[in-house]
């Protein structure tokens, strides 16, 4: 038995997702605003998102995770790079 989907815009930020991609150039930014927006359209599961923009599956899960719990502001938070020299 499958588990039930948990509630991917506790925020309200659906519209602001679509009105962001509208404007959003090519970019890290931009694909994760497209993996919230198919997943808000719900056609797709992780595994379609994940294929559809050339991604593991846990990037994908990850990324809708950060929405779930933050909203744009944790989503669109810059990758974290490796801990270099300052």
């Amino acid at each position: 038995m499958a588990r039930t989907r948990r509630d991917l815009d506790p925020h309200g930020q659906a519209a602001q997702v679509l009105q962001q991609l509208k404007g959003e150039p090519a970019g890290w930014r931009r694909e994760r605003l497209l993996a919230v927006k198919l997943g808000l359209d719900g056609q797709l599961d992780l595994e379609g998102i994940a294929a559809s923009l050339g991604r593991a599956r846990s990037c994908i899960q990850g990324w809708l995770e950060r929405f779930r719990r933050g909203g744009l502001e944790a989503l669109l938070q810059p990758p974290r790079r490796g801990q270099g020299p300052a």
